[in-house]
Order: structure tokens, then C-alpha cells, then sequence
């Protein structure tokens, strides 16, 4: 026989523009935890949050900068295709788009004819 969950709990997201989530709310709208983050992604974690503002503690949801998921193995960002260091503000592998459009001959700035400074 299986035992239902009695801890099983809703939380919802608050996103910003970038779909980073700031805000972790409960059922009844209370905050439960929230995040800032620096210009390239980093969580930002300074003494100056105060707890009762939902700064203390860790968030459980995996979302992070940009809705990237959080690999908790590596600490990088998973962006569908390939994972993003937001401590150093790069992705770690190449674009395979543009990987794989290069390697057919078909150059990166296709779209302005190849003569990018014209078209600026």
C-alpha cells in the first residue's frame, strides 16, 4: 500500500523579463524564498538580505537565470543544448546552430550577405 505524500505542497514562480525567477510563493501567497541575481546570471548573495524577506535559505525549485535548470552535479546552467557558466558569464561549449552551420560552409552572417559593416 502507498501512503500519500502528507508534505506535497504548491509553490508558484515569479518570473522577471528574462524568465529568471525572483519570487517563490505558497497557496496562501506568502514568499517562501527569493533570488537576485548579477548581470550575467550569478545568484547574488549578499549579508544584506534579510531573512524575513525571503532571502535566507535555498529556493527548492531547480529553475535559475533565464529559466535554465540548475545542474546540481556541474553548478552550471542547462540551456537546452549546451550548458552556461554564469560565474564567468559564458557558455562552455559552442553554439551547435552555428557550429553546424559553419561546418556546411554556410558563414555566420549569412543573413547581412556576409558584409556586416555595410549593414549597420
Amino acid at each position: 500500500m502507498v501512503e500519500p505524500a502528507a508534505t506535497a505542497k504548491t509553490s508558484y514562480l515569479t518570473t522577471d523579463h528574462l524568465g529568471s525567477p525572483r519570487v517563490v510563493t505558497d497557496e496562501d501567497g506568502r514568499v517562501t524564498s527569493r533570488r537576485d541575481y548579477t548581470a550575467f546570471g550569478e545568484e547574488s548573495v549578499t549579508p544584506e538580505r534579510a531573512a524575513g524577506l525571503g532571502y535566507a535559505g535555498q529556493s527548492e525549485t531547480r529553475k535559475g537565470y533565464t529559466g535554465y535548470e540548475k545542474d546540481a552535479e556541474s553548478g552550471l546552467d542547462f540551456a537546452q543544448a549546451r550548458y552556461y557558466n554564469a560565474i564567468h558569464g559564458r557558455f562552455t561549449s559552442v553554439d551547435p546552430l552555428t557550429a553546424r552551420a559553419s561546418a556546411a560552409g554556410v558563414p555566420v552572417f549569412f543573413f547581412a550577405s556576409s558584409v556586416v559593416r555595410e549593414h549597420i
